[in-house]
């Protein structure tokens, strides 16, 4: 996205109350973008975007799992009843197991796997609808330089 176009464009930033989304957000507003900050449950860290009015007003808090198909569609009627519409996706939610592969348990993985993959495509897949009838969007995937590592010893 060019930064020079935000002024009035509304993006869904997944993971918000992490470092990398509250200063996407905080990029994004200043630019002039109407942003909804998502989180599952860290709801106090993003505080602070409700202490500026201006980011206030052009902000919308929203609470939903990624991983929930029913709540990603109620989230985006959300942000469409609120804001008009749609432009962009960050997909910046995400969670890491820290620790050996060797030390770690099917649950636990399948958690990294809910939330950071398909989670991701449950969102994109619903923000893509409103996008591909409008025949403009954009999406940014944040990943982690960790997931590529595999060295042992």
């Amino acid at each position: 996205m060019d930064h020079r176009n935000l002024k009035g464009q509304v993006i869904l930033i997944t993971g918000a109350s992490g470092g990398i989304g509250k200063g996407i957000a905080k990029y994004l507003l200043d630019a002039g973008a109407k942003v909804a900050l998502h989180y599952h449950s860290n709801k106090s860290s993003l505080d602070e975007f409700f202490e500026n009015e201006e980011y206030r007003e052009n902000s919308l808090l929203i609470q939903f799992d990624n991983k929930v198909e029913k709540d990603v569609k109620e989230a985006i009627k959300l942000i469409i009843a609120k804001f008009g519409k749609l432009d962009g996706l960050v997909n910046n939610a995400g969670i890491i197991e820290r620790g050996f592969i060797s030390m770690q348990n099917a649950e636990k993985f399948d958690a990294v796997i809910q939330t950071n993959l398909v989670g991701s495509f449950l969102v994109t897949k619903h923000a893509l609808q409103k996008m591909i009838a409008k025949k403009k969007g954009h999406i940014v995937n944040i990943s982690s330089v960790a997931a590529g590592s595999g060295q042992i010893g």
